[in-house]
């Protein structure tokens, strides 16, 4: 079987059902984040849930265009509903929603996905070349991608550690490990083989698919719900693949399989 090697962090709220709005094929898991638009909690009642966070509901009908962004906008006058549809934003208070008959678009936008986030009563949206500032009274302006926007940063210690880029998909990080032993980092689609399930050893036989550049043989890797010392790289597991470069393998690798990375 195939195990990608790549940590993994979980956070669990239980017991809440909420809307999914990433589009990341998990929207029909219910646990979900515990505090967001439309959220229902469900009080055991027979199996009712009870809509616990008002939120989102449909008042304009727009299925011939995409939705590309939603965000909500806390400003003076109260709190805005903000949507990219297709090649269009909106912008209309949540108090008037219940009465809304047609939407108004405030500024033409590309129609491909936007990100955006608040920062006090502002709103800052990237449409893909640009930076939008909607500000308290709704005025619009126009920055360059290289306009000064708030990043959040941690700090440790004193020493900047992380940052995280509202706008785009960047980030810095920086990890502190005890040992590169303990770290056992795999290129991912390898593919593992129990060879001694009682001294819980495994070997590596391949690949899902085909990997180039640099391949790296970890120490050790979870199968299932076990942990297996990698201890072994199996006879023509990635025979004639041309495009590897280099090979690192880990410590603890005591055997590696005639023509295991032959031609």
């Amino acid at each position: 079987m195939g195990i990608s090697n790549s940590t993994e962090y979980t956070r669990k709220y239980s017991d809440f059902l909420g809307v999914d709005l990433s589009n990341s094929g998990r929207n029909s898991d219910k646990h979900r984040f515990s505090y967001a638009q439309n959220m229902y909690k469900d009080y055991d009642t027979d199996g009712q849930t009870i809509e616990s966070v008002p939120g989102y509901r449909a008042i304009l009908p727009m299925s011939i265009y995409k939705t590309n962004g939603i965000y909500t906008q806390q400003t003076s006058e109260g709190t805005y509903l903000v949507v990219h549809s297709g090649t269009r934003l909106f912008r209309v208070l949540m108090s008037d929603l219940d009465n809304l008959k047609t939407g108004t678009s405030i500024l033409s936008m590309p129609n491909q996905k936007s990100t955006g986030y608040n920062y006090g009563t502002d709103l800052y949206i990237m449409d893909g070349s640009r930076i939008i500032r909607i500000d308290d009274a709704g005025d619009i302006t126009m920055l360059g991608e290289d306009a000064p926007h708030y990043v959040p940063t941690i700090y440790y210690n004193g020493e900047k550690y992380e940052q995280r880029n509202l706008l785009y998909t960047l980030a810095s990080e920086k990890y502190d490990i005890a040992s590169a032993a303990s770290h056992a980092y795999g290129t991912e689609g390898l593919i593992y083989s129990v060879i001694n399930e009682e001294l819980g050893y495994c070997a590596v036989t391949g690949a899902k698919d085909y990997v180039c550049d640099t391949v790296y043989i970890p120490s050790k890797v979870k199968i299932g719900t076990s942990e297996y010392k990698v201890v072994k790289i199996e006879g023509n597991a990635f025979y004639g693949n041309t495009d590897i470069i280099d090979v690192i393998v880990a410590e603890g690798v005591e055997e590696i399989g005639a023509y295991a990375f032959a031609d």
